[in-house]
């Protein structure tokens, strides 16, 4: 490994694949738990339907906290508030998506949603998805935030520890006039203060 090379393990995911891990494990997860939204499908279309869920979700809670962290009003407020209200708005934004899916999926009939006009299955969508959803979304962050910054958000290469520790042992370089000290000083400063007071006898 070269001086100045960043060892493997240093190096971090992006908050990008990050994302993208994450939403792969949680639809590799609900298709395995097979809960109760899509208990009636095939393990093919269990996956497809929780793929389209979940990165869906993802996808549009990202924007909004994309968009919120722009705004300059929203900015200034705390990080875990801007987060908290990206989870709400995109699984607002997502809410109709989901309810669309279910239909196509044909879920709607299975929980009853028929009976219901679209307005009232779209909140009833956004009241069952929103508080996994954003508790999912603030989990996601907090392992994103609470990290200490990595070598590749800083941009920072540290020096390796042996070559930072010959560069500050490194003597400097001696001027002219310090390479020839007068004799006395030079007895003085070899000298310890207190081996100077003990007679010489001693």
């Amino acid at each position: 490994m070269s001086p100045g090379e960043i060892h493997p393990r240093q190096a971090t995911l992006s908050w990008p694949h990050f994302l993208l891990f994450a939403g792969l494990g949680l639809v590799t997860l609900f298709t395995l738990l097979d809960p109760e939204p899509s208990r009636s499908l095939g393990l093919i279309e269990r996956f497809l339907f929780w793929l389209l869920h979940a990165g869906g979700l993802l996808f549009l809670m990202q924007v909004s906290q994309s968009v919120l962290s722009r705004v300059p009003p929203l900015r200034r407020l705390n990080p875990w508030i801007q987060i908290t209200l990206a989870g709400l708005i995109g699984t607002a934004l997502f809410a109709p998506i989901g309810t669309g899916l279910d239909e196509v999926f044909g879920l709607a009939a299975v929980s009853d949603d028929l009976n219901l006009t679209w307005p009232h299955q779209v909140l009833n969508a956004f009241a069952d998805t929103a508080p996994a959803a954003v508790f999912i979304w603030v989990g996601l962050n907090a392992a994103r935030n609470l990290r200490l910054p990595t070598l590749r958000e800083t941009g920072h290469r540290p020096q390796p520890a042996l070559q930072e520790l010959s560069r500050v042992a490194q003597p400097a370089p001696l001027r002219l006039e310090d390479q020839s000290p007068a004799p006395a000083l030079a007895s003085e400063a070899a000298t310890p203060p207190f081996w100077s007071r003990v007679p010489s006898s001693l």
